[in-house]
């Protein structure tokens, strides 16, 4: 009952939190922990499988921990250095707890998928509906849906005909909202077309997510949609073409081809595309914005040149915040200014595992994966909140299910040996 909570709630990083550092998904992920610990006493022992992802996290802790220490000759106690450096503790808790709580409870792929999705759709749905308010009814959607930090949200987007208010949904921005939509679209997708042949659901729940992902306004969401969703499609074909394509299938290929083609030669002619609506975010790309991108890129040298002072084992927890008021809004970044080479060459190789992972998976599930892990790659870029739990409950259900699938063959294994016996 708890780690289904946990999963329909995951998106709510923002709203309803009990204050800025409590949000849902670390109440039920507490609650958790507790269940788990009590099992672990009883049984005296913990399974995982991804033991050394658990013993890099566990480095990059001891890193952090470093780091500390030395900020803290440096710069004498620093009580935003001490929160951040217990922030990565929890968000340890967040990968081992979610991923023995998955263990322990033996719960299935397809219900993991289930709930993710009943919480994507949910989320999705409180989007739209602070869009329509905000928008066109003119109601304080906000005073709705109580928040401990950035109460309210009003930011507009020049969509080239009007000014509209972008929506957060429950996140704290709506990056970060498109973020969370985006990463777990294919959960949605594959839930109700693979897993419960649903096609009517999948399309309505896929077009309700889609739909709150453009109300985000979201210049790196929609990047990721296409960039990602292109990457993924392409990996896919050449697993194909090494299997060999179905008739229907190169027909596709053919046609969809053929249509870029087509679309090319008409706005290279006399065909004009107009890219009103999307100037803003051609702006940020191109970082003509120069309020948006001014502002990220001297958080970005303010975090190239902490790395500069201490390249070996950073400036320590939270040292951006502390130096320049606010994080370096790139996750690899961050890491960088607080640990130096030493700490991104580990996250990196955590992640590296992980990636390397997913392509053990069988079947179509390892290309949800592999979307949803490339969107959470790319979208680290400009945004520096590692305790948000998505990038770590990925990590826990791309190893949960490796874990399933060497199960399921062993299982199979031992009853073939057993028939031929």
């Amino acid at each position: 009952m708890i780690l289904s909570l946990y999963l329909m709630f995951l998106g709510f990083v923002s709203a309803f939190a009990l204050n800025a550092y409590v949000p849902i998904p670390m109440i039920f992920a507490v609650l958790l922990l507790c269940k788990s610990s009590l099992t672990i006493m009883k049984s005296n022992k913990m399974q995982l499988i991804n033991q050394n992802a658990i013993l890099l996290m566990y480095f990059l802790f001891v890193i952090l921990g470093l780091s500390f220490l030395l900020q803290s000759f440096r710069l004498g106690f620093q009580s935003k250095g001490l929160s951040h450096f217990i922030s990565y503790l929890v968000i340890i808790m967040y990968y081992v707890v979610i991923e023995w709580s998955f263990i322990k409870e033996k719960i299935t792929i397809q219900k993991i998928f289930k709930y993710i999705s009943f919480g994507v759709v949910f989320v999705s749905i409180i989007t739209l509906l602070e869009f329509v308010c905000k928008n066109f009814l003119y109601v304080d959607f906000d005073k709705f849906i109580p928040r401990k930090d950035v109460q309210q949200f009003y930011t507009l987007y020049n969509t080239g005909f009007m000014w509209l208010y972008r929506a957060r949904g429950t996140a704290e921005e709506s990056g970060h909202n498109a973020m969370y939509l985006t990463m777990f679209l294919p959960f949605v997708f594959y839930y109700y077309r693979v897993m419960v042949k649903k096609k009517v659901k999948m399309i309505l729940s896929c077009g309700l997510v889609i739909a709150a992902i453009i109300t985000t306004f979201s210049t790196i969401g929609f990047v990721e949609l296409l960039v990602v969703g292109a990457l993924v499609f392409i990996v896919k074909i050449i697993s194909k073409f090494k299997k060999g394509l179905k008739m229907r299938q190169w027909l596709f290929i053919f046609y969809l081809i053929g249509g870029i083609v087509i679309a090319y030669l008409i706005f290279k002619g006399n065909g004009k595309l107009d890219l009103t609506a999307f100037q803003g975010m051609i702006d940020k790309i191109t970082f003509t914005n120069t309020t948006s991108a001014g502002d990220r890129m001297n958080r970005w040298a303010n975090a190239l040149h902490i790395f500069a002072d201490h390249p070996l084992l950073g400036g320590g927890p939270g040292i951006a915040a502390i130096e320049g008021g606010t994080g370096s809004t790139n996750m690899y970044l961050e890491f960088l200014a607080e640990t130096g080479m030493v700490g991104l060459i580990t996250f990196l190789l955590m992640m590296f595992m992980n990636f390397r992972l997913i392509f053990k998976i069988k079947g179509s599930k390892k290309y949800v994966y592999l979307f949803s892990f490339l969107t959470m790659a790319i979208h680290l870029m400009v945004i520096s909140n590692y305790w948000y739990p998505w990038m770590w409950f990925l990590f826990a259900v791309i190893s949960y299910n490796s874990r399933v699938q060497k199960s399921d063959s062993n299982s199979d294994l031992e009853k073939t040996i057993l028939k031929a016996s």
